[in-house]
């Protein structure tokens, strides 16, 4: 648990129903939490669009507070095949990749491309 004395951005949203707490995180990145009024989950996951997000981010309300965070780890696996897709990377999961830089036995393609944190 981390228990902090400090100039924090939180404020409650009324549209919400929820607190908002804002912190920077590493480089120029800055994470929200959101923690909804007891029953109203359902609420803030439908009411939450990327303008409320937008207004948080630009309109900082930095106030002091004595915040009580219980540590946080958050990981995931990514499928990455679409993203590459995207990019234009397409050869390489058809019998057209050119992979004989990775082995000499051929034909060889990818099937899929997953990146885990």
């Amino acid at each position: 648990m981390m228990s902090r004395l400090g100039m924090f951005d939180y404020r409650y949203c009324s549209t919400l129903t929820s607190w908002v707490l804002l912190m920077d995180y590493l480089g120029n990145a800055t994470a929200l939490f959101f923690l909804p009024d007891q029953g109203k989950m359902p609420h803030l996951e439908t009411t939450l669009t990327k303008n409320f997000i937008a207004k948080f981010l630009d309109n900082r309300e930095i106030r002091s507070a004595n915040l009580h965070f219980p540590k946080l780890s958050i990981s995931g696996t990514y499928d990455l095949k679409t993203t590459l897709n995207t990019l234009g990377i397409t050869n390489v999961f058809t019998n057209k990749a050119d992979l004989s830089g990775v082995t000499e036995d051929v034909p060889l393609k990818l099937s899929k491309v997953r990146s885990s944190d």
